[in-house]
């Protein structure tokens, strides 16, 4: 009777796919909980109007409305939704509210482009004014929302979407800032290394200093080679004319 059931005997992802498409598995209650709470548009922060008109699909002689979305085959007739619900969902959508009881379930109806998933988000929107959608499912929820007539609501989609861009850029700016002052600050430590260990080598006392007393013996020692003056002759020619003299 329920699909946990049905996946406990050992029904898996394309039975359902194939049940649902031929119309051999029959949903009797769509559930319009939020999967995910990514992202959240409220309707009174995009100017959706609360006025609910009359529509054609709030009556008729049984609970449900068979519905066409984009998972169905050709074969299917369509997925019982609660007519109370799809109601409230079509008083909020221009576009749909003239929409006939058979023409939900026509091969060329007005949901036959909108997966099963964003269905149920946008159900839970009409009952609670309230989009709760996943960051990947973004362009289907704007899409049908614009195609549906509701562009107060679509138009909310689209700033947060925009919102969340930028904040993104300014993450990844301020990530790549400090990247590259991490990076310096390893390069100068680098560099003041390699300045220890070459004066080192040439005085080993110097490698037991702190590294700023190493730096100021450093340009000391080069203050005093730069004062120094040149003396004239090469080494060996220098050596030989003292011992002529000698």
């Amino acid at each position: 009777k329920t699909v946990a059931t049905a996946r406990q005997r050992g029904a898996r992802g394309i039975d359902f796919a194939f049940d649902s498409n031929w119309g051999y598995l029959q949903v009797t209650d769509l559930c319009a909980e939020p999967l995910s709470c990514e992202r959240r548009v409220v309707d009174a922060e995009c100017g959706v109007p609360k006025e609910r008109p009359r529509t054609q699909i709030a009556s008729g002689r049984v609970d449900t409305v068979r519905v066409r979305v984009k998972e169905m085959s050709l074969g299917h007739k369509g997925l019982a939704v609660s007519r109370k619900a799809l109601a409230k969902f079509a008083a909020k959508c221009p576009a749909l509210r003239d929409v006939s009881e058979e023409t939900w379930a026509a091969v060329d109806g007005p949901l036959v482009k909108l997966p099963l998933e964003v269905l149920r988000v946008l159900l839970h929107w009409a009952a609670n004014g309230v989009l709760l959608y996943a960051c990947k499912q973004t362009k289907a929820v704007h899409a049908a929302l614009k195609a549906a007539g509701a562009l107060e609501a679509a138009r909310g989609v689209k700033l947060l979407e925009a919102k969340e861009l930028r904040r993104l850029a300014s993450e990844a700016k301020a990530k790549a800032s400090s990247s590259c002052s991490m990076s310096a600050a390893r390069g100068r430590q680098a560099v003041g290394k390699a300045t220890v260990s070459k004066i080192a080598r040439r005085q080993p006392m110097a490698a037991k200093l702190p590294l700023r007393r190493v730096k100021r013996l450093s340009l000391k020692s080069k203050c005093a080679k730069a004062s120094s003056p040149r003396r004239h002759g090469g080494g060996k020619q220098a050596v030989a004319a003292r011992r002529r003299t000698k």
